[in-house]
């Protein structure tokens, strides 16, 4: 369920998001997206979350447990 009103959050803190797999985490996890848009310059979808403890822990343990890219010098 999205958020109809979303002009009465301005005061509230927010989590954009633009990473599926990451939206799918945070959504597996009860942290549901309160609307979401389409960015008008890359136009990818971007999800909005209202910002909380809960979803600061989850953001936390998705950067600790991300799968770090490798880099290759060609030098």
């Amino acid at each position: 369920m999205f958020i109809q009103n979303t002009p009465e959050l301005l005061g509230v803190q927010k989590y954009h998001c633009a990473s599926p797999p990451l939206k799918n985490f945070l959504i597996s996890h009860n942290i549901c997206p309160i609307y979401s848009y389409v960015h008008k310059v890359s136009k990818k979808n971007i999800w909005v979350f209202i910002m909380c403890k809960d979803l600061s822990f989850l953001l936390n343990q998705w950067s600790n447990n991300k799968p770090v890219k490798e880099v290759f010098n060609s030098g």
